[in-house]
C-alpha cells in the first residue's frame, strides 16, 4: 500500500483478505485470536481505501451464567445412565472449565469437573455422569458454575430423583394377531431398557405363566417354549407379555395367535455369491449368510413361511452341526440368519460341502447347500504386514519404528515380544488409522532396541490377525568367534573359526587363551575372505585339559570371550592334508567306532556328503579298520569316483559308537583344484 492506495500485483480488480478466529471476544491486549475481514474492489480504477474496521473486544472476563439442559426444566427425575448437562447463557461468556458441587456426593467425589465439548456453530456444552451411573431412587443436588481467567460465574442449582430406565419388550412370534404357527414353535421377542436378570420378562398364554429365558442379555432376546405336547390346534391362544426392573413395568403387549401345521421358509444362501471363489482362507472367510423369505406354494394351502432355528452342518467341522444367528427383518418381513466360525483348513484345501436347514420347531426346511475350499493363508494373505523393519533387511538400527498395515476398519492392534523381554515398554496396544485402501499402525520405542535379536508379534481382533517380524540391532562391529559354541566340549587338537568385520584389514588374528589365570597367545591368518582358522599343531602344540576362555584380536577390533573345555586327545582325525575333485579322503577313527558321519559347508550352502555304519564296510575296507578311505559318493569305496566330486569347503568329520556316543571329531578346510 502507498499513498492510502492498494495496488493489485496484475489485476486491478483486487480482494484482500484478513482471517482469523477469536474463541471469545478479545480482551483488551490480545495478540491471538481471529477475526474476518473482506476488502474487495469492483472496479478496474485504483481507488483510496478509507474504511473503518470493528473489532468487538470483551470488557470483563467473568463467565456467564451455566444454563441446565439435563434434566429437563419441566422434569425432575433423571435416568440413571444419563449425564447431567447443559450449556452457557446466551447474554455472557462461556467458561474455560465448568465445576458441580453434588449432594450426596458421588464415587468421583463431592467436587467434580465436567466435561466442555463443543457443537456446531461453535455453541459449548458441558456434561458430567458418574462412572457408576447414578444410584436409582436417590435425590440429588447438583450446583454448578464456570470459570475463566481466574473469574467465577453464580452458581445455579438442580434437584432431580435418579431412576432406572423404562424397560420395554418386543414380541417378534407371533409377530400379529392371528398370525399362524406351528404346534412346536417357540415364542421369541427382544427386550431393552433395565430389566431385571431374571424374571425380567413375563408371558401369560391364556392365563398361565410361561417359562422364559433370557437368552442374550447383550442383544435383549428372550424365547418361550411351547408346551410338552405343544400348542393345541383350533384352540383360541392369547399372550399377554411385560418386561420389567425392580421399579417399574412396561406397556403390556396383548396378542391372539392360531395354530396349524406351518413349514417354514426355504433358507436362501446369499453369501457368498455364486459363483463362490476359487478358495477362502481365514483372512478372507466366505461369511456364510442369507434370508428366508415366507411364500406361498403354488397349488397348496400350506404356507412356508417363519422359522425360529437355522442350523449349517458340515461334516468337516469338529462340532459337524451348527446354529446359525438368526434375525427378524421387521421392515422386509424376513428372517436373516449367518454364521461366523473359524472353518477347517489346510494347505492343499479342506472341500467345504455346507448344509442350511431353517426349523420351526422340530419342523425342517428343504435344505441350502453350498461348497467351498478353505486352504491355510498365504503370507500375501496375511492382513498384518510389516513396513518397517523390512524382511528383506534382517539388521536394523536401535531406533527402528515397528509400522505396517492390518485388515481395513481394524480399530487396534497389540504388539508384544516373543520371548524375554528386551523392552518394559510393550506389550503395547496402538490403536490404527484407516484411509480409502488401508489400515495402518506404527509404534516406536521411547529409548534403543537392545543389542540383539528381537522377535515382535502383532495381534488383532475382528477377525483375528497375527503376524510376527525378526531383526537384529547389530553392536558395534567386532570379531565373531564362529567355533567352537559356547560351552562346548572339544578335543585338543580341535580348530578356533571365526570372522572380521568388513573393514578389517590386518593380516594377523592374534587368540588369546586364558587357561587357570594364565594367558598364553596364539597367532592366526586373515585368509583373504576376513576369516581366520587356527589349530594346534603336534603333541606339543595342543590345548590343555580343563576349561579355556580365548578372545581374538586384530588391529582396534576384539570378539567377545568364547568359553569351552578341552575334554582330552581327539582319536578321530582328518588325515589328508590336500584334496582333489576325485581325489581319496583318509581319516582315523578308534577301534569302538559304528556310525561315521561327514558334512561340508561352504558360505551359504551346506549339505551331508556321507552317512554310514560299520555294516556299510566293503570288504576291503574291513582289513583297514584304524585308517578309512572316502571318495566323493561312496563311503570306504574303492572303485572309479562318480559324480558329484569334491568341492572347495570345510568338511566335518564325526565319530559315534554303536550307543550313539560322540567318540570324535575333526574339521577340515580344503580348497579343491
Amino acid at each position: 500500500m502507498a499513498d492510502d492506495k492498494l495496488y493489485p500485483y496484475e489485476n486491478k480488480n483486487w480482494a484482500m483478505l484478513i482471517k482469523a478466529d477469536p474463541d471469545h471476544p478479545l480482551k483488551p491486549g490480545t495478540k491471538t485470536g481471529g477475526m474476518v475481514i473482506l476488502i474487495q474492489n469492483i472496479s478496474k480504477a485504483a481507488r483510496k481505501l478509507n474504511s473503518y474496521i470493528g473489532l468487538t473486544y470483551r470488557t470483563s472476563s467473568t463467565p456467564g451464567q451455566v444454563v441446565f439442559t439435563s434434566p429437563w426444566e419441566k422434569s425432575d427425575e433423571l435416568n440413571g445412565d444419563t449425564p447431567v448437562g447443559g450449556t452457557f447463557a446466551p447474554d455472557g461468556l462461556p467458561g474455560d472449565r465448568v465445576f458441580l458441587t453434588i449432594e450426596p456426593q458421588v464415587n468421583e467425589g463431592r467436587q467434580v469437573r465436567a466435561i466442555i465439548t463443543s457443537i456446531e456453530q461453535g455453541r459449548r456444552v458441558w456434561s458430567f455422569v458418574p462412572r457408576d451411573g447414578w444410584k436409582e431412587g436417590t435425590t440429588y443436588t447438583v450446583t454448578a458454575w464456570s470459570e475463566m481467567d481466574g473469574h467465577t460465574s453464580a452458581p445455579v442449582a438442580r434437584k432431580f430423583k435418579a431412576t432406572a430406565p423404562m424397560p420395554s419388550v418386543t414380541l417378534l412370534t407371533p409377530g400379529r394377531d392371528d398370525a399362524e404357527i406351528s404346534p412346536m414353535a417357540r415364542l421369541t421377542g427382544s427386550y431393552g431398557g433395565t430389566v431385571r436378570a431374571v424374571g425380567g420378562i413375563t408371558v401369560q398364554h391364556n392365563g398361565t405363566p410361561l417359562t422364559v429365558r433370557q437368552d442374550d442379555p447383550v442383544k435383549g432376546t428372550w424365547t418361550a417354549d411351547p408346551p410338552r405336547d405343544g400348542w393345541v390346534l383350533g384352540a383360541e391362544h392369547r399372550l399377554v407379555v411385560q418386561a420389567k426392573n425392580e421399579t417399574r413395568t412396561s406397556q403390556e403387549i396383548r396378542r391372539t395367535f392360531k395354530v396349524s401345521k406351518i413349514k417354514p421358509g426355504d433358507p436362501k444362501i446369499t453369501v457368498p455369491p455364486e459363483p463362490v471363489a476359487a478358495y477362502y482362507s481365514k483372512y478372507k472367510p466366505p461369511k456364510l449368510a442369507g434370508i428366508i423369505v415366507p411364500f406361498m406354494q403354488l397349488g397348496s394351502q400350506v404356507s412356508l413361511g417363519p422359522c425360529d432355528k437355522v442350523t449349517v452342518f458340515d461334516p468337516q467341522q469338529p462340532e459337524r452341526t451348527m446354529t446359525a444367528n438368526l434375525d427378524y427383518d421387521s421392515e422386509h418381513d424376513t428372517y436373516q440368519w449367518s454364521l461366523d466360525t473359524d472353518w477347517t483348513a489346510s494347505d492343499t484345501g479342506v472341500a467345504h460341502d455346507v448344509v442350511v436347514t431353517a426349523w420351526l420347531g422340530n419342523e425342517p426346511s428343504r435344505p441350502a447347500r453350498i461348497g467351498f475350499l478353505m486352504k491355510t493363508p498365504e503370507e500375501n494373505d496375511n492382513p498384518i504386514q510389516f513396513t518397517s523393519p523390512r524382511r528383506e533387511e534382517p539388521e536394523a538400527n536401535s531406533r527402528v519404528e515397528i509400522t505396517g498395515t492390518a485388515l481395513l476398519d481394524t480399530p487396534n492392534i497389540t504388539i508384544s515380544e516373543q520371548g524375554e523381554p528386551t523392552t518394559n515398554e510393550l506389550p503395547a496396544v496402538v490403536a490404527t488409522t484407516t484411509d480409502a485402501h488401508l489400515t495402518h499402525w506404527s509404534w516406536k520405542p521411547k529409548g534403543e532396541w537392545k543389542t540383539g535379536r528381537h522377535t515382535i508379534v502383532v495381534t488383532a481382533s475382528r477377525p483375528s490377525q497375527k503376524n510376527d517380524i525378526s531383526f537384529t540391532v547389530a553392536g558395534p562391529p567386532q570379531i565373531t568367534i564362529s567355533r567352537p559354541v559356547e560351552g562346548a566340549n572339544i578335543f585338543d587338537h580341535n580348530s578356533i573359526d571365526g570372522s572380521l568385520p568388513s573393514d578389517a584389514r590386518e593380516e594377523e588374528v592374534s587368540i588369546v587363551d586364558t587357561v587357570d589365570g594364565q594367558d598364553k597367545v596364539f597367532k592366526a591368518t586373515n585368509n583373504g575372505d576376513r576369516t581366520f582358522h587356527y589349530a594346534p599343531q603336534g603333541e606339543q602344540g595342543a590345548w590343555r585339559p580343563g576349561y579355556h576362555s580365548v578372545v581374538a584380536k586384530a588391529g582396534g577390533y576384539t570378539s567377545d570371550p568364547r568359553g569351552f573345555t578341552v575334554i582330552g586327545k581327539n582319536l578321530v582325525s582328518i588325515r589328508s592334508t590336500t584334496l582333489t575333485k576325485g581325489g581319496v579322503m583318509t581319516f582315523a577313527v578308534p577301534d569302538n567306532w559304528y556310525r561315521v558321519k561327514i558334512e561340508w559347508g561352504h558360505e551359504s550352502a551346506h549339505g551331508t556328503v556321507a552317512d554310514k555304519t560299520r555294516e556299510d564296510l566293503t570288504p576291503e575296507a574291513k582289513a583297514h579298520m584304524h585308517e578309512l578311505s572316502q571318495y566323493p559318493s561312496d563311503l570306504f569305496g574303492v572303485w572309479s569316483v562318480p559324480d558329484p566330486y569334491w568341492k572347495t569347503g570345510t568338511y566335518t568329520l564325526s565319530c559315534y559308537g554303536q550307543d550313539s556316543s560322540l567318540l570324535g571329531s575333526d574339521s577340515k578346510y580344503f580348497a579343491v583344484g
